[in-house]
């Protein structure tokens, strides 16, 4: 499992708050309380979010606009 960019995991997330607050709230859990869990569990989100969504394209040109806050 590759780890997933920073862009990828706030589209997953952006996702997961409007269709599946169960993964969200699972994610969440992981990603606080266990920070060496933590890729496995951005991954798991990304994963999830690909498996949903139909159109990929359009789902990943939403990621551009989310500015980064830092680098």
């Amino acid at each position: 499992m590759r780890n997933p960019t920073i862009d990828d995991v706030r589209a997953a997330v952006d996702w997961a708050l409007t269709h599946d607050l169960a993964a969200l709230l699972a994610y969440r859990q992981v990603a606080h309380l266990d920070k060496g869990a933590r890729w496995q569990a951005d991954a798991a989100l990304v994963a999830r979010w690909h498996d949903a969504t139909d159109d990929q394209g359009s789902a990943r040109r939403r990621v551009a606009e989310h500015p980064r806050a830092h680098c």
